[in-house]
């Protein structure tokens, strides 16, 4: 199982990526590549680009961490996306598809991965909030 650890701000999308075989890969992505208007689309973003990267490390098991409240609420199911937000919707719709829906404590299994899981962490305990900055 990997750990994903997920973060925005003001430089770009920090991704930290700590693979089952011990292996830490970090993906920076700049604002101008990635352009998003708050923070919070841009840590939507940045999960997504997380995924996109386990998959393309042959990932089948995540373990997701963000300190963004509403990617955490969204992604569980207990928190929705307002309509006025249609550009977010459609990233948690990717989101879904990859890592599935969840139902009661567990994910209904995803297109992507075997098992998926998400936590909500303090920004200080997040390793990819230094890439942000």
């Amino acid at each position: 199982m990997c750990r994903l650890f997920v973060d925005a701000g003001k430089k770009g999308l920090g991704i930290v990526i700590h693979s089952w075989d011990g292996e830490q890969y970090i993906v920076s992505k700049s604002r101008e590549d990635y352009p998003y208007e708050w923070y919070n689309e841009g840590e939507f973003k940045a999960l997504l680009e997380g995924l996109k990267e386990c998959t393309t490390l042959k990932e089948e098991k995540v373990l997701a961490y963000t300190d963004s409240q509403i990617v955490y609420g969204s992604v569980m199911g207990w928190m929705k996306i307002k309509k006025i937000y249609p550009h977010l919707r459609k990233v948690l719709a990717e989101i879904r598809y990859m890592v599935g829906v969840r139902r009661g404590s567990e994910f209904v299994r995803g297109r992507k991965f075997k098992e998926f899981m998400i936590n909500k962490i303090k920004g200080e305990d997040n390793p990819a909030d230094r890439y942000t900055k």
